[in-house]
């Protein structure tokens, strides 16, 4: 079995984030195409359903690059009966996902003969959830990576096929990290499926003694603490900034919401808890400064 022949019996799952784009963009450019494309599409909610929001008006998304390379699309909101059908009709040996808004159910785990293969920004079977990105760089985390394992009804703890280690580097953004590790990710899967190759190779069961879980992040979540060190303060923001909230910093003196980071200085120290310097807002923190683009009212 051909790479090609591999990828030709696969269906790809995705959402309309950055990690999906990506992880399908990279399978196009080897010559990898998925027989199709299902995309969980929050604009086709029906009224009643107000859970997930509606993407931002013409962003791009998997369901336009995968009709740009003429392949079958599906929009759907979940896990329906009929999605599952338009995906049967298409006799995939494999489902592979990369960031779904939902859990597949047990009918759609057992339809390809191959399995389903999920693509997951953690070295797992550390930050399993659906915002694993977001919680290393709350964490302080200084490497992270991405790992393909088979899904099954449990979240992210099926057995682990492969994995790539990352490291992060100071002020990197989550758009940046996101597309990066879903690159990753894409050629791991590539690999997989690589001329010659029949069987997946074997895979490892996950330590459910080094597991955890985190799910979506709250409003507590983006506070800040001046107890930090800077550098930590600093890359949690640079980090966690696409979510489009403003982050609460707050010490015994000190209360501010800021937005942005500019830089950082870990040896820096100022004696009030907020300066300027360069007309610009300084925060003081253990050890080191950052310095914010400015403040905001919240």
């Amino acid at each position: 079995m051909t790479v090609n022949d591999s990828m030709k019996r696969a269906v790809f799952l995705g959402a309309s984030g950055n990690f999906s784009n990506v992880a399908l963009r990279t399978m196009l450019a080897a010559g990898c195409p998925p027989v199709a494309v299902v995309y969980a599409d929050p604009s086709a909610l029906s009224p009643a359903s107000t859970a997930i929001p509606v993407r931002v008006a013409g962003r791009e998304t998997i369901a336009d690059i995968g009709a740009a390379a003429e392949l079958p699309v599906l929009h759907t909101r979940d896990a329906e009966p009929d999605a599952l059908q338009w995906i049967a009709a298409h006799s995939p040996e494999l489902l592979i996902v990369a960031c779904l808004p939902w859990y597949l159910p047990q009918s759609w785990l057992m339809l390809p003969r191959r399995g389903c293969l999920n693509v997951h920004p953690s070295l797992l079977p550390r930050y399993r959830g659906p915002a694993p990105l977001f919680w290393q760089f709350r964490n302080n985390e200084t490497e992270t990576g991405v790992s393909v394992h088979y899904m099954t009804g449990s979240a992210d703890a099926g057995d682990v096929i492969c994995q790539q280690p990352w490291r992060f580097a100071d002020g990197i953004d989550y758009d940046t990290a996101n597309a990066e590790l879903a690159r990753l990710g894409a050629q791991l899967l590539l690999k997989l499926l690589r001329p010659g190759v029949i069987d997946m190779p074997v895979a490892t069961r996950q330590d459910e003694t080094m597991a955890s879980y985190f799910g979506w992040p709250g409003a507590d979540d983006f506070r800040i603490s001046t107890s930090w060190p800077a550098r930590r303060a600093f890359n949690f923001i640079r980090g966690a900034g696409a979510w489009h909230r403003p982050f609460h910093i707050y010490g015994p003196d000190l209360s501010v919401w800021v937005r942005k980071a500019i830089d950082f200085d870990d040896r820096a120290s100022q004696a009030p808890p907020l300066a300027t310097h360069a007309g610009l807002p300084c925060i003081r923190f253990r050890p080191g400064v950052v310095r914010v683009a400015e403040l905001v009212e919240y």
